[in-house]
């Protein structure tokens, strides 16, 4: 497992118009989230998972939902993703104390990836403890509603701190 396992850098050049942010940083942060003051937050990044065994595993350990987030080699709007939604500082905060989040890639995690149906990368699931997958989403995701994403309802209650 990997601490913050996606550098957060400048790379707007590099990302397609329809995703990049109007101005360029390090953290974007958009401002239609709030800003993150909660003590879970403070205590750093999160920690991504690189295999959904070690993730899994923490995830009944803790009894925390898990944020699996699978992408490819050379996908631009993966790279997008990582930069514009995950290094943002309201969906790291949402993820640290939260969710299990896990970070699963084509060519590294080939034989749990064969077992997924993926229409495309990055797609992001949202799963129980016990290994339900309760929401799913397909393509980049921007902040805004990865946000809305992960205050859904999880089997019945919301995740909360």
């Amino acid at each position: 497992m990997l601490a913050g396992a996606f550098q957060c850098v400048p790379v707007d050049a590099d990302m397609p118009a329809s995703v990049a942010p109007a101005s360029s940083g390090y953290r974007s942060s958009s401002a239609s989230l709030p800003p993150v003051t909660s003590p879970t937050a403070s205590k750093g990044q999160p920690v991504w998972h690189q295999s959904l065994e070690d993730g899994w595993n923490a995830s009944r350990k803790t009894g925390l939902p898990m944020v699996i987030f699978i992408t490819s080699e050379n996908c631009v709007y993966c790279q997008a993703m990582e930069q514009r939604t995950w290094c943002n500082d309201s969906i790291a905060g949402q993820l640290v104390g939260r969710f299990i989040p896990i970070h699963l890639k084509k060519g590294r995690n080939d034989k749990v990836l064969s077992r997924i149906q993926l229409k495309m990368y990055p797609t992001t699931l949202l799963a129980t403890p016990e290994g339900k997958v309760v929401q799913h989403r397909d393509g980049f995701q921007p902040p805004e509603n990865v946000l809305s994403f992960l205050n859904q309802r999880i089997g019945g209650r919301t995740p909360s701190r």
